[in-house]
């Protein structure tokens, strides 16, 4: 994994700072609380959980590298590799499990999701921050239409659930979470200019375009989407849904 991978994952926990801000002041974390990342990637959110909250924080996740970065930017959490549904962590060993843009990586969400309830204590949250629609897309002005369907088809081709979003009210409620809140991250749309993450986007675009034709000329894309926000009439909106759930006590 490269480094552009952590300032992926950096700038996607921009864009979501602010329901993360919403969710948690509700959810009574500190400092006796242990809380669990689920697909920590290169440990941006676990870190900053860990700092806010001055609480023990795990990041798990599959991959190694992902875990080597975040050892070299973070230095206040603790990591683990493993499968999520063969981690072999301990029943009733968390009070706080989370994930964010994760699930639509899964084959089997609802395993992981059934997982996380094995590690919840009772009376425990779990937090799923962002899962995206990506069947609602909608894109603005027309040409780029065709550029967000082929992203869409390609991530769908990376084996990405790309409706997972409207999807987690059920998987939480299947496995006998109760269901606190669930609702989609609102869209403000930004001011004419070229937003600091247009290169990181791209860099991404390119990315899980390759998966479909890597011989696609993108050029009259990427100029029609510069020239876009420069001018101010860019609308690109994914929606994105969060969701609370909480471990019944009995």
């Amino acid at each position: 994994m490269t480094s552009n991978w952590h300032e992926r994952f950096a700038q996607q926990s921009k864009w979501t700072q602010s329901i993360r801000d919403y969710l948690l002041k509700d959810i009574p974390l500190s400092a006796n609380s242990v809380v669990l990342e689920i697909g920590s990637g290169t440990g941006v959110i676990i870190s900053e959980i860990a700092d806010r909250f001055n609480c023990f924080s795990v990041g798990l996740d599959i991959d190694f590298s992902s875990l080597k970065m975040s050892t070299r930017n973070f230095d206040n959490i603790a990591l683990l590799q493993a499968d999520v549904n063969s981690s072999a962590l301990k029943q009733y060993s968390f009070d706080f499990v989370f994930c964010h843009y994760f699930l639509m990586w899964l084959a089997h969400p609802e395993l992981a999701v059934q997982e996380t309830l094995r590690l919840l204590k009772p009376g425990g949250y779990f937090i799923v921050f962002a899962e995206p629609d990506y069947h609602s897309r909608i894109d603005h002005p027309a040409p780029l239409v065709k550029l967000g369907t082929m992203q869409t088809k390609a991530l769908a081709r990376q084996a990405a659930d790309v409706g997972i979003g409207r999807k987690l009210p059920q998987l939480l409620l299947q496995v006998g979470l109760n269901l606190v809140k669930f609702g989609s991250i609102g869209y403000e749309k930004p001011k004419p200019g070229i937003p600091p993450w247009w290169e990181t986007e791209w860099q991404m675009i390119k990315h899980d375009l390759d998966s479909i034709n890597s011989t696609q000329d993108l050029s009259p894309y990427i100029e029609i989407d510069r020239q876009s926000w420069l001018k101010g009439d860019r609308l690109l909106y994914v929606p994105t849904y969060y969701a609370v759930a909480c471990k019944p006590i009995n």
